[in-house]
């Protein structure tokens, strides 16, 4: 017999990416959705590889927000682009200590140190499968283990890549068993109706000017995701947000790019009170992820 995650896994197979998008943002529910799928969490990775050994991840990013968070937010206090929804999101870039050296300055260019969103931590690889272990595994009652697991909506852009990446830095593909939905942003534009560039998918950076924002700074893995999960949102509340073009001012509040830049520069006041906030050598750095994070 089915467990209630497979159950979900199974149901949301029929589901096109927009749609369980709208549903988990709060915009469009879907007709007789599993009740577990109101538990769900949110979770947007992207890793880079040193450009001349694929094999050796140098960074992880990771974003991070509950379905119940995106829903509590009632349209009419969204703010334009849905600004206070989008700060709803946790953002972290994980800096992969033994790789740290290695740098990708030749064929994707990216400087680690750029990092725009939430905060930079160097962690081992020990310390790294920690803590994806960690963000993977959310309890739907943290009082009552036994009420069972969160089930996870896991977005990237071009999501297959990053996966794969996951077994580079010693993730057991079992970390992936609670995940019922991949939602994968080039998929996800064309369910939308965005035109591939000459029979290719589309690139990160086209989505972002797309949407009427620049990607500064990207091949950082804490910015790519960051651009991955607002650009699922983006798309998923097309035709809400977009209604009046891509670049103008919703009820004068400001622009596309006025709000990505504010959510950029929230983010980076985010306290994590259960984890170290630096990394010293000699010392270890616990980091857990917890819905007492708070900010500023």
């Amino acid at each position: 017999m089915a467990s209630n995650s497979q159950s979900l896994e199974i149901d949301l197979q029929k589901r096109s990416s927009l749609a369980v998008m709208r549903h988990l943002l709060g915009v469009e529910s879907i007709p007789d959705a599993p009740t577990l799928l109101e538990h769900a969490m949110i979770l947007c990775i992207d890793c880079e590889a040193y450009e001349f050994n694929h094999n050796k991840v140098t960074e992880v990013g990771l974003a991070m927000v509950s379905s119940s968070d995106f829903r509590a937010v009632q349209p009419e206090l969204q703010g334009p682009f849905a600004e206070n929804l989008l700060k709803k999101i946790f953002f972290y870039h994980f800096r992969v200590i033994e790789n740290a050296h290695l740098i990708n300055r030749r064929f994707c260019p990216g400087n680690p140190t750029k990092n725009r969103f939430g905060q930079t931590r160097f962690l081992t690889l020990s310390q790294i499968q920690d803590a994806l272990t960690s963000a993977f595994n959310w309890d739907i009652d943290p009082e009552d283990p036994g009420v069972g697991r969160c089930p996870i909506v896991l977005i990237g852009h071009a999501l297959q890549n990053d996966t794969n990446m996951l077994g580079s830095i010693g993730i057991d593909a079992s970390i992936l068993d609670m995940v019922v939905k991949t939602v994968d942003t080039q998929v996800l534009a064309g369910e939308v109706g965005l035109p591939s560039y000459r029979g290719h998918w589309i690139g990160l950076r086209n989505l972002c000017h797309i949407h009427g924002f620049s990607p500064l700074d990207s091949h950082t893995a804490g910015n790519d995701a960051a651009y991955t999960i607002l650009n699922a949102v983006f798309l998923a509340m097309r035709n809400e947000l977009f209604v009046d073009g891509l670049e103008t001012a919703v009820n004068g509040l400001g622009t596309i790019q006025d709000v990505v830049d504010s959510i950029s520069h929230e983010s980076t006041m985010h306290i994590y009170r259960y984890g170290s906030a630096t990394f010293c050598e000699g010392a270890g750095v616990i980091l857990t992820f917890g819905r007492n994070a708070t900010s500023d």
